[in-house]
């Protein structure tokens, strides 16, 4: 989806908001190699992007919304002091490829569709890193990869994902744990369940998350099927 004529930022109320085309979107999802395919376009055409941070979803945006956990209370301080120590630990075990820029956010239902083809949308997350990440997202599987590599010529060995997929696992707890603070009846058991999720892997090591099964609750969700 391109940003429109006048894109801003705009301070509305108060709100940084920005601009982009409409377009009308039909119903389905992509299959995986559609997916792996779409993101393998997306990653070639963002080629060159200057200035993009690095690998934000998984580190800078995981312990802002920590330390507004501790700052506000929400969460008991063993649990957030835990979490921490899980962000650490799966951040010392990524690895990946020659970076590249990412949508950073790339769960299949962020993939959608109109009379023109499919088109990404969703990219405040977009940032530049191994693009071990987006595939982890975008579940992981087969196909994603086999559509990834027919565009871009990587081959990713699915074993190298499993890392990734478990920093995703840390920042889908830590987002709808913030999400609660605004919109408790919305986020309260998602998050109660993610936290829980990721504490319960903290014995069975950084990498133990089987890659494709973290996509953020909320209206659209997609793995590999």
């Amino acid at each position: 989806m391109a940003p429109a004529a006048h894109a801003g930022p705009h301070d509305v109320d108060g709100f940084a908001m920005t601009s982009w085309e409409f377009r009308e979107v039909r119903p389905g999802r992509a299959d995986p190699f559609v997916v792996g395919a779409s993101l393998g376009a997306l990653h070639r055409a963002l080629d060159g992007v200057p200035g993009l941070p690095w690998l934000t979803p998984a580190t800078t945006q995981v312990t802002d919304a920590l330390d507004v956990l501790e700052e506000s209370g929400a969460r008991p301080a063993t649990e957030i002091a835990a979490l921490r120590e899980r962000h650490r630990a799966v951040l010392a075990e990524l690895r990946g490829s020659a970076p590249v820029a990412l949508l950073g956010d790339a769960h299949p239902g962020n993939l959608r569709r109109d009379d023109d083809g499919w088109f990404w949308v969703d990219l405040e997350e977009t940032c530049t890193g191994p693009p071990e990440w987006d595939l982890a997202v975008a579940g992981g599987c087969d196909g994603v990869l086999a559509g990834y590599a027919s565009v871009t010529g990587r081959v990713v060995d699915p074993a190298s994902l499993g890392p990734f997929a478990a920093a995703r696992d840390v920042e889908a707890a830590a987002w709808p744990a913030v999400m609660v603070l605004a919109r408790p009846d919305t986020y309260a058991a998602a998050a109660q369940a993610r936290i829980a999720q990721v504490l319960a892997r903290v014995a069975t090591g950084p990498g133990s998350a089987a890659a494709g099964r973290s996509s953020r609750p909320g209206p659209s969700r997609g793995s590999c099927s």
